[in-house]
């Protein structure tokens, strides 16, 4: 059971991986992620099934478009391989349980904004909030941080609720300092 267990985690995390590419390549540039279906890069021919399976496809092609022969990106199958192997990663850590789902959906974010903010040096708005919510949500849901509850933070009886209480600060905080440095950048350079 555990080794069919790793297995469907490998495979969620390839497909995963997969969505996870054309968050990469449309929501900086606005685009939705819904509409229209997968497309080459170059020529913009739509990908039949047969030719998006995740990685597999990739290889078959030797990474190039079946409609136009132009090159694919070595990303595309290196996002959906660290992101499977993300997850199997948290599967092998924290089993099938809400830690191992919440640490999923952190590497999955991560690696999104990690491979955007390379690319476009943008980290767009529909990767980051949500990633906010859900940090606050499974602070919620299992009352606990990464890290100990101070003074400062233990301001309420209930564990849950200091919790929400750290993990929002702490989102404050962190985007406190990164706009903190953008500002700062503003100031020397008078560019974003």
């Amino acid at each position: 059971m555990h080794t069919l267990s790793a297995v469907f985690t490998v495979l969620f995390g390839f497909a995963f991986g997969s969505f996870l590419n054309v968050c990469i390549s449309r929501l900086p540039a606005g685009e939705s992620v819904v509409r229209p279906p997968s497309r080459c890069p170059q020529c913009h021919h739509e990908i039949r099934a047969i030719d998006n399976v995740p990685l597999l496809s990739w290889l078959l092609l030797r990474g190039h478009c079946r409609a136009c022969g132009s090159r694919i990106s070595f990303r595309y199958p290196a996002v959906e391989a660290v992101t499977a192997a993300l997850f199997l990663l948290c599967f092998l850590t924290f089993g099938l349980s809400l830690r191992g789902a919440g640490s999923a959906a952190l590497c999955f974010l991560l690696v999104g904004l990690a491979v955007m903010d390379a690319e476009t040096m943008l980290l767009p708005d529909a990767l980051t909030v949500p990633g906010i919510v859900l940090g606050i949500i499974y602070a919620w849901l299992t009352g606990s941080t990464s890290e100990p509850i101070t003074a400062p933070f233990h301001l309420v009886d209930s564990p849950r609720a200091s919790a929400v209480l750290m993990s929002a600060l702490t989102g404050v905080a962190a985007a406190a300092f990164i706009l903190l440095i953008r500002w700062i950048y503003w100031l020397v350079r008078r560019q974003e």
